[in-house]
C-alpha cells in the first residue's frame, strides 16, 4: 500500500473523526516510522494534532541512539515528543505495562483521546494490552 492508500483508508473508516489530539507510539521500527510518515504528512487532511511518545527500554546497544534520532525527527517535524526510560528488572510483561501506563499518562497530560501503535496483527499479547488500556483509559485505540 502507498501512503495515499492509508490516508484514504483512515478517512473512509473515520478513525480520527472524534479525535483532535492523537498520540503516536514510536519504537523506531519500520511499522511505527511508516505510521509517523503518513500521520505527520496528512495531519491537516485528518484534522489531528499529533503527539509522539517513545519508551527507551535500554535493552539494546542502539537504544540511546534511537532515542536521540527520534528526538531529532520530532524537532524537524515540529512535533512534541514525550520520552520515558524503562528501569528495573526487564521482562516483556513489565515493559508492556510500563509502556501503556506511560502512554496513558501522556494522554491525560495532553488531552489526547486516541492512541496509535504499530505492531503485527498476530501479536495477541499486545492486542490484549491495548484492549485493557482502552477500557481503563476510556480512550480509543484507533489503529494497529
Amino acid at each position: 500500500m502507498r501512503e495515499q492508500d492509508f490516508l484514504n483508508h483512515f478517512l473512509k473508516r473515520g478513525y480520527f473523526k472524534k479525535h483532535a489530539k492523537v498520540v503516536l507510539a514510536l519504537s523506531g521500527g519500520l511499522d511505527s516510522m511508516f505510521l509517523f510518515k503518513v500521520l505527520s504528512t496528512y495531519q491537516k487532511e485528518l484534522e489531528i494534532e499529533l503527539i509522539l511518545v517513545h519508551v527507551n527500554h535500554k535493552q539494546r546497544v542502539e537504544s540511546d541512539w534511537e532515542e536521540q534520532e527520534l528526538r531529532k525527527l520530532a524537532a524537524e517535524a515540529e512535533l512534541p515528543i514525550y520520552i520515558s526510560n524503562f528501569s528495573g528488572e526487564f521482562s516483556e510483561a513489565r515493559a508492556r505495562d510500563f509502556r501503556y501506563d506511560f502512554f496513558q499518562e501522556v494522554m491525560k497530560k495532553t488531552g489526547a483521546t486516541a492512541l496509535v501503535t504499530a505492531h503485527h496483527a498476530d501479536d495477541q499479547v499486545e492486542t490484549r494490552s491495548e484492549e485493557r488500556f482502552s477500557r481503563n483509559a476510556e480512550t480509543d485505540i484507533v489503529c494497529r
